[in-house]
């Protein structure tokens, strides 16, 4: 405009008019110009906007600065479409600056895609604000994302792997992170996690989910408490710029330790399994002492063949894949001090029975995981823990779970010597979870225990001769959600039932009885005290802590005290508040 007044002002005009005109039109320009830097709209924390003639796309984050989607499949985990992105002019960009400081973009949503490096195999898990955890082996990937997970890798250049600036615990076993959404194998009700809570969904889940839901087992999932609450599944979209970790308010537990390091090949984007282990040697141990498992050496039964009696075995937290027989006396094996059972695996690998204890006097297991025994056919058995009590053996298992194997556990011969099973979760096998098996023993005592979700008998013996009076007591016990009988046993009157809770066990809900003067399969109630068919109100599907609400609380045997000098409450796990 101002050239062409400027032609059109004659060579002769006076001076006076030519600088009026010429002033005029610098005005109508200025003034062009302040109105366009007046016309930049205001940005809330969280609009998308675009530069007009331009693909990119901005999220404005909560200091308003601009972050940038660096790759449409990122942006499409967050949105459906590109609705609601406004078009800015690009002299309004300054505006939002980038940030000065990491992250720079918005990163894929947690628990939608696994992300490496591209200069490096390690893959890793995305969780809330912008965190990654080391994925340990494997199978933690399987167990967590599927047998496709590698799939869901995404190789992220060099420049843009800053985006990631926190960095979780390695994920060694196959815990569930924050971030992801579950859902049990053969069920339709779908979780997310956050908080290290299992969190069930409140209301539909946005269709932009539904392909990130995870399928995972029952034990998998049984290794997180329950909220106590639902969540809204349109929090889990709310902040693309991960401002904070987690999408409901209350800050997460503190890490676990942190397990190997993975590998992959950079070419298919998958993990390899933990490094292999060096040939199990003998150490030198002096008797009196303990033995620390994998200060010492990475095998525990390295530690057992060297440990003495009355030494104890202190396991840290990770997974021991293992096949243990146990022939020392006076032995103990327990978990690191502070160490959670879930956290101490005993994997048999479907190789034989877990823990084989062979007639040996005094031997106590304490705050482990045993799982995945040997198949049906097996030859080294296919059971979590094996007692073999002929003439010798007393023992002491407590606070263990025993889980994902044939039978839980197995009691066989117990002589005249006492037995003690004590606070132990045993679920999830094929077959019995306890299995009393031709066993006269001068006491067998199973006390609170939770005894839930096996294929066939929660407990089951198979002893046809007389016992002496009250040899077995079995009180306390949550019996619940077994594939058959509560409690399936020949002879009752010499043993003592109280105080347990039998519920939902599919063919019986309360106590099968086979044999004797009543005839054969007739169904009984024991005289016991204290014993009730109720829903025990657990925490969630795998979750077998007890709700606020659960009738087992204050209803043990009255005898005996839980942690805070209160009356006992029935199973594993006493009501904490």
């Amino acid at each position: 405009m101002y050239n062409a007044l400027v032609n059109t002002i004659k060579p002769h005009a006076p001076l006076w008019l030519a600088l009026t005109l010429l002033t005029s039109a610098y005005l109508i320009l200025l003034s062009t110009v302040t109105t366009q830097a007046v016309d930049c709209p205001t940005l809330a924390p969280g609009a998308r906007f675009k530069v007009a003639g331009q693909s990119a796309v901005y999220l404005i984050n909560g200091k308003g600065e601009r972050l940038y989607f660096p790759t449409s499949e990122a942006y499409h985990t967050w949105y459906e479409d590109f609705s609601g992105i406004q078009e800015i002019a690009g002299t309004c960009v300054d505006q939002y600056p980038a940030p000065a400081a990491p992250p720079f973009g918005v990163n894929h949503r947690p628990g939608s895609r696994l992300v490496k490096v591209t200069v490096s195999p390690a893959v890793y898990a995305v969780l809330p604000g912008n965190t990654l955890a080391k994925i340990g082996n494997e199978t933690v990937a399987e167990q967590l994302y599927g047998d496709n997970w590698s799939k869901l890798v995404r190789d992220i250049a060099e420049p843009y792997w800053v985006n990631y600036p926190n960095r979780d615990a390695d994920l060694n076993f196959a815990q569930p992170h924050n971030g992801l959404l579950l859902r049990l194998a053969g069920r339709s009700a779908i979780y997310a996690i956050e908080n290290n809570r299992i969190y069930p969904l409140a209301g539909s889940l946005p269709p932009i989910l539904d392909a990130d839901v995870r399928e995972i087992n029952d034990s998998v999932f049984a290794l997180l408490p329950a909220a106590g609450e639902n969540l809204n599944p349109q929090t889990l979209l709310a902040d693309p710029a991960q401002r904070v970790k987690s999408a409901v308010p209350s800050p997460p537990p503190a890490a676990t330790a942190t397990p190997p390091t993975a590998t992959t090949p950079t070419t298919t984007s998958t993990v390899t399994a933990p490094k292999v282990l060096p040939p199990p040697t003998p150490i030198q141990h002096f008797c009196g002492n303990n033995i620390k498992v994998p200060e010492e050496t990475p095998y525990i039964q390295v530690a057992i063949n060297a440990a003495c009696g009355g030494d104890s075995i202190i396991v840290s937290p990770g997974t021991y894949y293992e096949n243990l027989k146990v022939e020392r006396e006076g032995l103990t094996i327990k978990t690191a001090a502070g160490a959670k059972p879930e956290t101490v695996i005993i994997d048999g690998s479907g190789q034989g029975t877990v823990v084989y204890v062979a007639q040996v006097k005094n031997f106590t297991i304490d705050g482990l995981t045993l799982q995945n025994a040997g198949k049906d056919n097996s030859p080294g058995g296919n059971t979590g823990l094996h007692l073999d009590a002929r003439w010798r053996t007393d023992a002491l298992a407590k606070n263990l779970i025993i889980k994902d194997s044939g039978f839980g556990v197995v009691i066989w011969h117990a002589d005249d010597r006492t037995v003690t099973l004590k606070n132990n979760l045993i679920f999830n096998n094929r077959y019995d979870g306890i299995v009393n098996a031709n066993t006269n023993p001068a006491r067998l005592d199973i006390i609170n225990n939770t005894i839930v979700n096996n294929g066939r008998d929660g407990y089951s013996d198979d002893k046809r001769e007389t016992l002496e009076t009250d040899a077995t007591v079995l009180k306390n016990n949550i019996i619940a959600g077994n594939g058959r009988y509560g409690a399936y046993v020949y002879e009752s009157e010499n043993r003592s039932f109280k105080y347990n809770d039998l519920w939902n066990n599919t063919s019986g809900a309360f106590i099968r009885f086979r044999g004797g003067v009543s005839g054969l399969n007739t169904s009984f109630t024991p005289e016991g005290i204290g014993n009730r068919a109720l829903d025990p109100r657990f925490m969630g599907a795998a979750d077998f802590h007890l709700q606020s609400t659960s009738p087992m609380i204050n209803a043990g045997d009255p005898a005996l005290k839980d942690a805070d000098n209160s009356r006992s409450d029935i199973g594993a796990y006493s009501y904490v508040p």
